[in-house]
């Protein structure tokens, strides 16, 4: 696992603001990965670790190679709707894997890397009732 949560705030623009820019993980994922595999060929490696269930970023990161190195693909899901909405999340998810798998070549697994349910009911401090 390399740069957890991508696409939220690892990138910044020049004003230091949080610019997620796929193009330029999926370049270091891709290097990084490589480099690992070849120093550490027995090393797992998984990717991107992104925050929450983001399809379009996990689309454009797949569209660039990067899950055919990969031995997983990880996210850490953290959501205010409730754990029983998780299983269609995955299977989008896995479709989107899937179809960024090159032919012959078995889709990596989906790897939870981290996860949590807000007891606020809804996502953010200070919104909705919290519970202790």
């Amino acid at each position: 696992m390399f740069c957890s949560e991508p696409n939220i705030a690892f990138w910044r623009n020049s004003s230091g603001l949080p610019a997620p820019n796929v193009t330029q993980y999926a370049n270091l994922a891709i290097t990084t990965t490589k480099a690992l595999k070849a120093a550490f060929p027995e090393q797992i490696v998984v990717g991107p670790c992104v925050a929450g269930m983001p399809t379009d970023f996990l689309d454009q990161f797949g569209a660039t190679g990067a899950f055919s190195l990969l031995d997983g693909v990880s996210f850490h899901p953290y959501r205010a709707s409730p754990p029983e909405n998780m299983p269609l999340s995955y299977d989008e998810f896995a479709a989107i894997v899937k179809k960024h798998t090159p032919a012959g070549q078995a889709p990596p697994p989906l790897v939870t890397s981290e996860q949590g349910w807000t007891t606020c009911g809804t996502e953010g401090p200070g919104h909705g009732t919290c519970y202790p």
